[in-house]
């Protein structure tokens, strides 16, 4: 029952959502009937990782069973298939 007043000083809680994830470009994620995945480069071939995925803009938070120490195929994943082998270039 007590009404605001301009100039009354109030303290408010605010509580967001936080996680841990690992940050990609949009581009690496993919998705199809199993899911979301990315592609990465391991030891000169296509390794596809599934994934969840939090797209926020051009960047999206994964979490998942990936190796962080492996590059993440940023740039015509869509065409691989796992197993596949790559040339790397570096941009």
């Amino acid at each position: 029952g007590s009404a605001l007043v301009p100039g009354m000083q109030v303290r408010g809680f605010i509580q967001v959502h936080s996680a841990s994830s690992w940050v990609v470009p949009s581009s690496a994620v993919l998705q199809d009937e199993h899911g979301s995945y990315i592609f990465q480069a391991d030891h000169g071939h296509a390794r596809r990782v599934e994934v969840s995925a939090r797209v926020d803009g051009p960047l999206t938070g994964i979490t998942g069973k990936f190796d962080p120490d492996l590059p993440v195929v940023v740039l015509g994943n869509y065409e691989l298939k796992d197993g596949m082998a790559l040339r790397e270039e570096e941009q």
